[in-house]
C-alpha cells in the first residue's frame, strides 16, 4: 500500500511513518542534523528538502514538504 502512495516510504508501515514523522518534526524544530544544513547559494527550498528524501532521519518529513 505504501509503495503505491509514495515509493520513498515503501519500506515503512503507516505506524512507522507516523512515528518517524513525529521524531523528524522534533529534530527539525530543534535544528538537529540533518536539518542543520544551510541552504546553498541559489538552492531553492524544494531542492533543499529533496536532498533529504534519501536520509533516514529526514525522509518522511521531506516527502511531506516536497509534496506541495
Amino acid at each position: 500500500m505504501m509503495q503505491a502512495v509514495n515509493p520513498h516510504l515503501a519500506a515503512r508501515t503507516p505506524d512507522e511513518a507516523l512515528d518517524a514523522l513525529k521524531s523528524q518534526l522534533m529534530a527539525y524544530s530543534a535544528g538537529d542534523p540533518p536539518f542543520d544544513r544551510k541552504r546553498r547559494l541559489r538552492e531553492s527550498p524544494r531542492s533543499w528538502w529533496e536532498q533529504l528524501l534519501t536520509h533516514d532521519g529526514a525522509d518522511v518529513l521531506a516527502v511531506r514538504c516536497t509534496s506541495f
